[in-house]
């Protein structure tokens, strides 16, 4: 035993027989445009139990969510109050379509408003095309319950919003902090991750889905900006 742990020993002394390749080895990736950017994200969303709709057009994007509403026969829509949503119409197209909205307000009872919905209605701030992830900010007329609570949450998601991945993060963050008028080296508050719909395997690893969250995730990709 002794003498096999002096070998071990001086062999890690001794360091690596071969030397490790350096950080700068690997081959640089070339730049993705916006739109390859949001195909790579719809990829990954389609391994996640997730289903992706992509629009190139306003009209197209308008015709893509009614369509959606009537397939699914929402009759009530929580709807996050966001300038994005409301570039697209999303208002109109709920009314249009006899959806009744929720207000998505912050008194008691505005959580039980939102859990009678059909669906929750959110725009992403950041994607992550390499894991399919969406994040979404809080704020005034933009609870989380609205991406939690209801059955299918649908999420629209503009092409210059897609990252590659996760090593994106600090300057995701840096932007979200610009955006909220934070200080300098201060965090954004109420950002959370969302990749696919809720899932677990916790009894029997049998996987089950709308356990903790909605069952259904629909994410609209916009190959446009507003």
């Amino acid at each position: 035993m002794t003498q096999a742990r002096d070998v071990i020993l001086a062999r890690l002394r001794q360091g690596p027989q071969h030397p490790l390749p350096g950080r700068g080895t690997l081959p640089a990736q070339a730049a993705q445009t916006p739109s390859e950017l949001l195909a790579q994200f719809g990829a990954a969303l389609a391994g996640l139990h997730a289903e992706y709709v992509r629009a190139a057009s306003v009209q197209e994007a308008r015709a893509v969510l009614a369509g959606l509403l009537a397939a699914r026969g929402v009759r009530r829509a929580a709807c996050w109050e966001h300038p994005l949503l409301q570039a697209l119409g999303a208002p109109e197209i709920l009314t249009e379509a006899g959806v009744e909205t929720v207000a998505p307000g912050a008194d008691g009872d505005a959580c039980r408003r939102i859990a009678a919905a059909d669906v929750g209605l959110s725009a992403v701030d950041a994607a992550l095309a390499g894991t399919g992830s969406i994040l979404l900010r809080t704020g005034p007329g933009r609870p989380r319950a609205v991406s939690l609570l209801p059955p299918l949450h649908v999420a629209v998601v503009e092409a210059d919003r897609v990252r590659p991945g996760i090593d994106d993060l600090p300057e995701i963050f840096e932007q979200l902090r610009q955006e909220t008028g934070e200080p300098a080296g201060r965090l954004p508050s109420g950002v959370f991750c969302v990749t696919g719909p809720s899932c677990t395997a916790d009894i029997e690893l049998v996987k089950t889905y709308g356990v903790h969250g909605p069952v259904e995730l629909v994410v609209l990709g916009l190959d446009f900006t507003l």
